[in-house]
């Protein structure tokens, strides 16, 4: 997924929708990939282990990209793993 947004607005992350068929238990992990973005300075994640995260965009990230990934993991066994990504663009008030 791929979203503009502007500098110092709250952004609301939701994966509520994620399943598992086996009806496990979900484990959420939300995080910045700095790696891949262009923004290199600190992103703080709110309920980083909930269906439902959300962060600010920082003041100093305009014309950058803030890439945030979601882990979401079953309690199965063997345990299961599916990643998304959320590639914010961001630009000026």
């Amino acid at each position: 997924m791929v979203s503009d947004a502007r500098t110092g607005v709250l952004i609301e992350l939701d994966a509520g929708e994620s399943t598992d068929p086996d009806n496990d238990h979900l484990v959420f992990d939300w995080f910045v990939y700095t790696e891949a973005g262009t923004y290199n300075g600190d992103v703080p994640i709110d309920k980083t282990s909930s269906s439902r995260a959300s962060l600010i965009i920082p003041q100093d990230a305009n014309d950058k990209s803030i890439q945030v990934i979601c882990r979401v993991s079953d309690t199965g066994s063997p345990s299961m793993t599916s990643y998304k990504r959320c590639i914010i663009q961001v630009y000026e008030k």
